[in-house]
């Protein structure tokens, strides 16, 4: 790939560009606002529990007609960053007072977490291995994407890894988003707000609360 990009630069990039088009159309934010803000703490050796580092850059940025390569580019230049920014961290006593809460973004914000090396579905417990698994919350929040390796049990070469969305239902157009159909396949829904105790439709329910779905490369 351009530049030396990875394969989690290129899947952010495309999942960017896609959420923030059509995320845009809804809350038809300032394209010059801040946008973007990683949350990758798979690459640093030390964990920092909900710590965020935001890497700013803008609504025009995602939605544009730029290359993806580019995009791909920009997202490991904003990756890179946050080295130097985790290290202005070092000298908090009090880790837990950096913690912020989510709900409280700009709505076009995205934190996205990669749990791939975690490795849990290789986990001998004695009796059965994990499958897979899922990052645990009592409700889904706004904003949040969560990337997860591919099924233990899948022997089929064309299935990849699992990435976990969480947006508005009414953006229940998402999931027909034409780029989307290319590279992923849609699983199903994860969970949704508890306020909303009816039967999920993602095709037909315009309820503003959030839900989280599935998503798996193909």
């Amino acid at each position: 790939m351009a530049h030396g990009s990875s394969t989690y630069d290129a899947l952010s990039a495309f999942m960017w560009c896609a959420l923030s088009r059509i995320r845009a159309l809804m809350f038809i934010p300032d394209l010059l606002a801040p946008l973007w803000c990683p949350k990758a703490r798979w690459h640093f050796r030390r964990p920092y529990e909900n710590v965020s580092v935001a890497a700013a850059s803008t609504v025009v940025d995602a939605i544009s007609e730029s290359p993806r390569w580019k995009l791909a580019y920009y997202i490991q230049q904003l990756t890179n960053t946050l080295d130097e920014s985790l290290n202005k961290f070092a000298k908090v006593r009090d880790k837990a007072a950096l913690g912020i809460r989510v709900e409280t973004c700009l709505p076009l914000l995205i934190l996205q977490t990669d749990t791939r090396n975690t490795n849990k579905t290789v986990a001998d417990i004695g009796f059965v291995r994990p499958v897979t698994y899922r990052v645990l919350g009592d409700c889904p929040c706004n904003c949040i994407i969560v990337l997860y390796p591919r099924h233990a049990s899948s022997s089929s070469s064309n299935e990849g890894l699992e990435i976990s969305v969480t947006y508005e239902k009414a953006m229940k157009y998402f999931i027909r988003y034409p780029e989307w159909g290319r590279y992923f396949e849609y699983l199903g829904v994860d969970s949704s707000d508890p306020k909303d105790q009816r039967i999920i439709d993602l095709i037909t329910d315009d309820l503003p609360h959030p839900q989280a779905i599935s998503m798996e490369t193909l």
